[in-house]
């Protein structure tokens, strides 16, 4: 294959030398994935597919696996924290969206920044929801699952050996293999050995998505930047939002991704009204409807629920930030 993936460490101590049921435990894992503009689009593409099978081999929750996803060309881009918390579906829209390298075109273009994604990825495990002061679940195992392509810079070389052996020092394993459905299956024993728990299964398939109504339409129930329409004919017919948008269960329609709560996380306490975001001192809720419509104040400024309006920072009690 013109597309070499190849390994930049292997950083692999068991815990588990046996899958005997004794070794238990919890993880964060990251996808690094290059998005480099220079990746035929039939190498590139197929990693949405190869992520969501990846991903369905794990109990995705609170007590077992978390997901964060790291798009990288020039610059590394956070495409989701593995916390707070998601689902299934919510990590699926994330993969898909990391899938769509084109939003992030300006961004992407040029040398890629193997050594700036290792770093982003090693402060994804010391905060892991991103925001300030949260710290990385107490036991969780930190696993990197990273892909890179060609060779790396010369002149660059050293600078991500160093930020590899920092990653090591963090604790974290990092796993890269060759392609295709041999890649899947020397991924899932490695990690399978490193992490066991008792609710690690081979994937069944998912249930079969049925139209209950003729003439319907509602959002993939696996991954929400997909949604399904039902015709006359009561077949389902799967088609995906448009760039950086996601299906929105409550106006039935897709929607800019930060208003749809499968990607923000939030919901609206009340119907309409402006609210603090949970997590972010300096964003806001404009509800409208019950739509979580996530705002941001200007640079410095943070929202006060009091006056409803973005003051200094000394001017408001935030808890968050």
């Amino acid at each position: 294959m013109y597309c070499v993936w190849f390994i930049i460490t292997l950083v692999f101590t068991s815990h588990c030398l046996t899958v005997s049921g004794d070794c238990k435990g919890k993880a964060d894992i990251v996808y690094v994935v290059p998005g480099d503009l220079r990746i035929p689009a039939e190498e590139f593409l197929p990693f949405e597919t190869f992520l969501t099978i990846l991903t369905d081999y794990f109990v995705i929750d609170l007590q077992n696996v978390n997901i964060g996803t790291i798009l990288y060309g020039r610059e590394p881009i956070a495409i989701g924290y593995p916390q707070p918390f998601k689902d299934q579906m919510m990590t699926n829209a994330r993969i898909t969206l990391l899938s769509q390298r084109e939003a992030y075109a300006d961004q992407l273009s040029g040398t890629p920044d193997v050594a700036g994604a290792l770093n982003l990825m090693r402060h994804m495990f010391r905060n892991p929801t991103g925001y300030p002061l949260q710290t990385s679940r107490h036991g969780s195992k930190k696993i990197g699952i990273f892909f890179t392509y060609g060779k790396v810079d010369e002149g660059k070389v050293q600078d991500v050996i160093s930020t590899a052996q920092l990653a090591k020092n963090d604790g974290i394993s990092i796993y890269i293999v060759g392609s295709g459905e041999k890649m899947l299956n020397s991924i899932i024993l490695s990690i399978f050995t490193f992490l066991f728990t008792s609710e690690f299964w081979e994937p069944s398939p998912n249930p079969p998505v049925i139209c209950h109504e003729l003439d319907s339409i509602f959002q993939d129930p696996y991954n929400c930047a997909y949604y399904f329409k039902c015709d006359l004919s009561n077949i389902p017919r799967r088609e995906r939002c448009p760039l950086n948008m996601l299906f929105d269960n409550k106006i039935k329609s897709c929607n800019y991704k930060d208003h749809v709560t499968c990607y923000s996380n939030v919901t609206c306490p009340q119907a309409s009204g402006m609210f603090p975001h949970p997590r972010d001192c300096s964003k806001f809720l404009n509800c409208f409807q019950r739509i979580p419509y996530v705002q941001e104040c200007p640079p410095r400024l943070v929202f006060n629920p009091k006056s409803e309006m973005c003051e200094k920072r000394t001017n408001v009690n935030c808890r968050v930030v």
